[in-house]
């Protein structure tokens, strides 16, 4: 009869994939994943170079607000394993092919 309901099959439809956007995107990303890596460590060496110990450099990283603030982000950061200056574009970057993928094998 036409009045009987379907059963639902408890599964929900399938996500279509977000749009990953420009394709060159990916090199944006990994190259800012570079800068991040290597424009801090610019710094710690030109410190290090200076003569600057690391008790020295430890007290320079909460020298007043401001410094404090940056560094306890920082420091937070390195504890899991790496900066979010590196560690951000580099997801990105893999979001952005891993969605460009799905986009072409369903589109």
């Amino acid at each position: 009869m036409s009045g009987k309901r379907k059963k639902p099959s408890g599964r929900s439809p399938a996500p279509r994939p977000e749009s990953p956007g420009p394709p060159w995107m990916v090199y944006v990303y990994g190259a800012l994943a570079v800068a991040g890596l290597l424009l801090p460590w610019a710094f710690n060496i030109k410190a290090l170079a200076a003569g600057m110990d690391m008790a020295q450099f430890a007290r320079g990283a909460f020298a007043n607000p401001a410094a404090a603030s940056i560094s306890v982000d920082i420091f937070v950061a390195a504890a899991l394993v790496a900066s979010v200056a590196f560690a951000l574009p580099l997801y990105l970057m893999a979001r952005h092919r891993k969605l460009s993928r799905a986009a072409g094998a369903g589109g």
